[in-house]
């Protein structure tokens, strides 16, 4: 796979999975989850069409180690996520 962070375009070239995040749809709205680690910041990319550069809508840090949940707030019918881990320091 790869991902450009200056254009925020990716592509699927393998079907090796390096990091998972799943989005899961709930009555209050859906949820964005993935494992974290305690004290790791992850920057969150929203697009609409996996065509369209990727837009960082929120960076987080995790307060501890396990499975994390982002709420989506976005009232799209459909939005493609990307999270990336930043490395420390940053």
């Amino acid at each position: 796979s790869t991902y450009s962070y200056l254009t925020h375009v990716g592509s699927e070239t393998t079907r090796t999975t390096r990091f998972m995040a799943a989005g899961i749809m709930g009555n209050g709205g859906a949820s964005l989850s993935w494992n974290a680690t305690a004290g790791t910041k992850y920057q969150i990319y929203a697009a609409t069409s996996l065509t369209q550069p990727f837009t960082a809508v929120a960076q987080v840090t995790a307060a501890s180690t396990g499975l994390f949940n982002y709420p989506i707030t976005f009232n799209l019918p459909a939005m493609f996520f990307v999270v990336q881990a930043l490395p420390a320091g940053y």
